[in-house]
């Protein structure tokens, strides 16, 4: 017992640095809105500039290429030493905050994840740079002398004084936020900036103060800190973020008591697993790894069990990610580049021809960061640790089995791996994805790259007899195995190209772009999700297999933490939304071509994961679509003509000559349902729709009160009440987007409490009032990915069919008049065209029933008059429809059954004619001061009393 205890107040010192850490990244995202992954490896630039002037006198600063050491004299004072130490902390801060964190605010959170990650590359190359690659020992600060704790057990002062330095610490900032008005305006402006800044209190320079006190907070905790941890070293403070975020996490990004405890805790159970790893039961492959796989533990159940309960910034709203570039696999192009890497295979040899064939394989390792990230809007930062798992696969597999094969096994087996990591993406997405997928990607690198036992030889390739090895003699990189790598490469690359855009890229763009959206039209979220982690990760898988066979022993340089890192500000650089931007981050990838070519000319190797680094903060502030992407836009404003200001979204109307769409037209009936012999429609007049007492609450607040109605084939049932009456609440309770008690019977079935996508699958479909449309995609597009079901088997089919029958969608274009919009994006179009895409969409899933959320907000009386002739066409083609509007011309015209909710109750039902004079209804909209000859009355009605153009009567 007592050696157990013992192994746990040890562990209180680095539970204490993981803690400060935690409180540190809580208190920048409180006022920034970003996870600063670099925290750590800012900070630790006082605790090197501190050992420098302790040792030798220097203050050096982190500068390039001028003077950057000034001697200050011998045997400078540990007090005087800190003070400089702080007094770079709050010189990195603000120069972190006004040359990036502020000119991050309005970009999306990839930028800021790249921005943050460049920062920590950046910044652990510069410190090596200017303090040396060598581990340093580091001074003691703390009383180290022993402390009995209880009888038999002994430790260090040094973890009892730190830990409660750090509590201190955490109090006094927990009293700053609550007690003090700077304070209490951070955590204001937190919550919402806007009003904020309404209150006088200037949002960016509340999150200066936060920015710079994280910065000297944690600059503090590591100067005392440090010593506890043993030499100082700069890789050691990328792998001493991942704790810090766990622990943060845990606190929710808001509790510091909370982030303090978990800190701690993490430490002292990781200190534990130190004594358990020496018992003869304890895994030997977790002997070094424990404590990583325990915070990976962490990260992944906090994040999964919390989810969507971790707040996000009260910002407006978050920026998009770069525009999707997608692969058209043009023959001349494939056989173009197939020739021009032969000839340069042929036309090489030895480093440059070994460059070629780095960058050959990493076109695999950042094609998935563009499969995961860039079309799929999944943020990773474990590719490398999944090419890592692929090489130590095949390394272990050995060269019993031919080339591909081998190669393949181990691609799989990573996939296993990606879609294990891929499970907390279920729930959660952006940043936080980013914590889980580094977590993952430190306990894969200690579990494979760092443990105890003794890697196995790369085993040499071969097929039917023939040698595919890299090396012979002196030449470092053979014909046969760089032909093989690039036949390998050029047919994924294909297939991959095929797969993007199909069905399957179609369903990542969706997710990406609107996952909300992507639900309530049939698609399974998850499935999606897990796919792209599936497909990155065998991409992934393969990519590290070639660069294995490459090298004769794997190793964490190629693969850990700090090579993930790099890959992902190489993609990002290149263009992470399109396969040419994967190609270029490829080219550019350490060993690549690019660097093997550079270092022959100016020998830049020490500097250029440095320049990569902080070129990525650049590119993110400066040029967030990549080199790709910058190339494909000026490309593009090159080849395409000018548009006039005039055809923006805000201030098109409905063109009066839209074909099938003009005021004079008539609205085509919709070929949704199967006519009768006799011109009916099959089911008319059935019961499609029962919901029976549906109540929300959301605490102690009751949004909707046991309301029940019945929808039928081919009529329209209009549901009505002011703002705030619960009736979008009702629609999102019925199409299970929100927790909701009742019964909801869809032809005969019960559905209530099934997911959103299964409801639609079933026949229950829903538009959005604010449109939610995919602007990742075209028009037709939008259409095709709602009519297209997923599995695993289109994934395959894909690969070598991507097209798809646009017949139904362009049906349904016809009819609505957006044929000719069909190609465009739906950005371009004007509000009125953009509804009709949203129930178009919505129509592509064969609806039995539809719901449809304000789809004439926005619309002036004539484009109503024309969405009203398009809605009853959809209803008398057999489709059950519900309309939510505040039109109440166009519910009056069109409606059949007339529904009033009223703060969450329903409080009339029936007929229009009869609902409209019901004096709880007046009362409703025209308040106690209604007469009692008072009634609701329709634009129709109106145009025969008065000559005065019809107008909806808006509620």
């Amino acid at each position: 017992m007592e050696q157990h205890l013992f192994f746990m107040l040890v562990g209180l010192g680095l539970g204490g640095l993981y803690a400060l850490l935690g409180v540190g990244i809580v208190l920048h995202y409180r006022g920034t809105g970003v996870i600063n992954f670099a925290l750590a490896m800012l900070a630790s630039y006082s605790v090197f500039v501190v050992d420098e002037v302790r040792d030798t006198g220097d203050v050096v600063f982190p500068v390039l290429f001028i003077p950057d050491r000034f001697n200050i004299g011998d045997d400078i004072s540990m007090p005087v030493a800190f003070i400089i130490g702080l007094l770079f902390a709050v010189g990195i801060g603000l120069i972190a905050d006004r040359l990036v964190f502020r000119q991050l605010a309005e970009r999306s959170t990839l930028a800021q994840v790249v921005a943050s990650i460049g920062l920590l590359v950046g910044f652990q190359r510069l410190i090596d740079l200017k303090f040396g690659f060598e581990t340093r020992s580091s001074d003691k600060v703390l009383p180290t002398e022993p402390f009995t704790f209880i009888e038999g057990v002994t430790v260090p002062r040094d973890r009892l004084w730190f830990a409660v330095m750090v509590i201190v610490l955490a109090l006094a900032i927990a009293a700053f936020l609550r007690f003090t008005k700077t304070g209490l305006a951070v955590q204001a402006a937190s919550e919402n900036p806007l009003a904020a800044s309404f209150a006088r209190w200037s949002p960016r320079r509340l999150a200066t103060v936060t920015i710079v006190g994280a910065q000297v907070l944690v600059a503090l905790g590591l100067l005392f800190g440090s010593p506890i941890r043993g030499n100082l070293n700069s890789i050691d403070f990328i792998f001493l973020v991942v704790p810090g975020l766990a622990a943060a996490l845990v606190g929710r990004l808001t509790s510091l008591t909370a982030t303090v405890t978990a800190g701690l805790v993490i430490g002292m159970i990781g200190s534990w697993f130190t004594l358990l790893s020496g018992r003869d039961w304890f895994p030997d492959f977790l002997s070094d790894g424990a404590e990583d796989a325990l915070v990976f533990g962490v990260i992944a159940a906090s994040l999964f069990i919390l989810g969507r309960g971790i707040p996000s910034r009260g910002d407006v709203g978050e920026a998009a990610l770069p525009s999707v570039i997608l692969p058209k696999n043009r023959p001349p192009v494939i056989i173009a580049c197939t020739v021009v890497v032969v000839a340069a295979l042929a036309l090489t040899s030895g480093s440059i021809r070994f460059g070629i064939v780095t960058s050959l394989a990493f076109i695999l390792i950042t094609s998935s960061l563009v499969v995961l990230v860039g079309f799929a809007g999944q943020i990773s930062l474990a590719q490398a640790g999944f090419a890592g798992a692929a090489g130590f696969f095949l390394t272990n597999l050995g060269g019993a089995l031919a080339y591909p094969i081998t190669l393949i096994l181990a691609a799989i087996g990573a996939t296993i791996l990606g879609v294990i990591v891929g499970i907390p993406a279920l729930r959660i997405r952006g940043a936080q994805l980013a914590v889980v997928t580094i977590g993952a990607g430190l306990a894969m690198e200690t579990l494979i790259f760092r443990s105890d036992g003794t890697l196995e030889p790369v085993p040499q390739p071969g097929i039917f007899g023939l040698d595919l090895s890299v090396q012979s003699g002196r030449d470092i990189a053979r014909l046969p195995f760089a032909l093989a790598v690039a036949f390998t490469v050029i047919v994924v690359m294909v297939l991959l190209g095929n797969v993007l855009r199909g069905r399957t890229g179609r369903r990542f763009l969706a997710v990406r772009s609107n996952e909300r959206a992507a639900a309530s039209i049939g698609l399974s979220v998850a499935n999606t999700k897990l796919t792209a982690f599936a497909l990155s990760s065998f991409l992934a898988g393969l990519g590290g297999g070639l660069i294995t066979y490459s090298r004769t022993q794997i190793s964490a340089e190629s693969f850990g933490v700090l090579a993930g890192l790099a890959i992902l500000l190489f993609a990002y650089l290149g263009g992470i939304t399109s396969i040419p931007g994967a190609v270029i981050a490829a080219v550019l990838a350490p060993l690549g071509l690019f660097f093997v070519v550079l270092e022959q000319i100016v020998q830049l190797g020490e500097f250029y994961v440095l320049l990569a680094g902080f070129g990525a903060v650049i590119q993110t502030i400066l040029a967030p679509e990549g080199v790709a992407g910058d190339i494909a836009e000026k490309h593009h404003k090159r080849k395409t003509p000018s548009v006039d200001h005039a055809l923006s979204s805000q201030q098109v109307r409905y063109p009066p000559t839209v074909p099938g769409f003009s005021s004079t037209s008539e609205s085509p009936a919709l070929s949704t349902g199967a006519p009768n012999e006799d011109g009916t429609v099959e089911g008319v007049g059935e019961v499609r729709l029962v919901v029976r007492e549906i109540t929300v609450r959301f605490g102690g607040l009751v949004a909707v009160g046991g309301v029940s109605l019945e929808a039928k084939a081919g009529e329209v049932l209009g549901l009505i009440g002011p703002n705030g009456a619960g009736k979008t609440t009702f629609i999102d309770a019925v199409t299970g987007f929100v927790q909701s008690s009742g019964e909801v019977v869809l032809q005969g079935e019960s559905i209530h409490g099934d997911s959103a996508h299964e409801i639609v699958r079933k026949g229950l479909t829903r538009t959005w009032q604010s449109m939610e449309l995919f602007e990742d995609m075209d028009v037709r597009s939008n259409l095709l990915v709602a009519g297209e079901r997923a599995s695993w088997r289109e994934l395959f089919v894909d690969s070598v069919r991507p097209g798809s029958d646009t017949d139904e969608a362009d049906a349904i274009l016809s009819q609505l008049g957006l044929l000719d919009s069909a190609t465009r994006s739906p950005s371009e179009l004007s509000l009125g065209q953009r509804k009709l895409v949203g129930i178009g969409r919505a129509l592509m899933s064969e609806p039995q029933v539809l719901l449809l959320d304000e789809p004439a907000a926005g619309l002036d009386s004539t484009e109503s008059r024309e969405l009203g002739r398009r809605l009853r066409a959809i209803a008398d083609s057999g489709i059950a429809v519900i309309l939510i509007d505040h039109d109440m011309g166009l519910i009056l015209d069109i409606s059949d059954q007339l529904a009033v909710i009223d703060t969450g109750i329903r409080i009339a039902y029936g007929p229009p004619n009869i609902v409209r004079n019901d004096p709880a209804v007046i009362e409703a909209y025209l308040g106690s001061g209604g007469s009692d000859d008072a009634e609701v009355v329709s634009p129709a009605e109106q145009d025969a009393e008065t000559e005065a153009p019809p107008k909806g009567v808006s509620t």
